[in-house]
């Protein structure tokens, strides 16, 4: 009897050996995978991050409409992706809607009106650019009239100087622009508005005007 009992117990205890070698297995496999699972997650993460920090530095990034100064067409809250391409390696052109840094450090809206060496000239509540009045239907209708500021005057033409743009906003009544703030350096554009994302209700890419009467394309 006692022989058999201790061939159960080594039996037994053989049984608990493989039971425990098999569960030890098991969970160095869980780890194992649950080690490999968090490395390959990790390194999709920075890869994506990596991405992200790309894309927002030189290629697009966000800016958020405040004020009424491109009333009716953008609005206060409205949140707009602009992108870089444009102005790190390709052209403005008049019409544009672009982002800019302001001397107080806040981003403005504007559009493009003017290009390096156009002559600015506004008279009898017209926009002329080198001599030609230009049709801005995007205007609202008490906007149509416009009126000089400090630096651009009504009937005084000014050269737009090399390297700068002439930009207004289209709520000319209260829009703070190259009228009275002067001319934007190219260094100051943060880049072209591409499209409104936010609010959903007025989700849609932004229409950049072309002057074709001054042979714009």
């Amino acid at each position: 009897m006692k022989r058999m009992n201790m061939k159960k117990v080594e039996v037994m205890s053989n049984v608990n050996l493989r039971q425990q070698k098999g569960f030890r297995s098991t969970m160095g496999d869980r780890m194992g995978k649950l080690a490999m699972w968090f490395f390959n997650s990790t390194q999709i993460l920075v890869i994506a991050l990596g991405f992200f920090v790309m894309v927002y530095l030189f290629v697009a990034s966000f800016s958020v409409v405040d004020g009424p100064s491109m009333l009716p067409n953008f609005e206060t809250g409205d949140l707009t992706i602009y992108e870089k391409i444009t102005t790190t390696w390709g052209t403005l052109h008049r019409g544009d809607v672009i982002v800019f840094l302001h001397s107080d450090g806040k981003d403005f809206i504007k559009r493009v009106i003017g290009l390096p060496g156009d002559t600015i000239l506004i008279q009898d509540g017209k926009v002329h650019v080198n001599d030609i009045a230009i049709k801005e239907d995007y205007l609202s209708d008490d906007n149509k009239y416009v009126l000089g500021g400090t630096i651009i005057q009504e009937r005084i033409p000014v050269r737009v100087p090399a390297g700068n743009y002439a930009v207004f906003g289209d709520n000319r009544k209260v829009s703070l622009d190259s009228r009275n703030i002067g001319f934007i350096s190219q260094d100051k554009i943060k880049g072209k508005v591409w499209v409104v994302f936010w609010p959903l209700s007025k989700e849609h890419f932004v229409n950049h005007v072309r002057y074709t009467e001054l042979g714009d394309r």
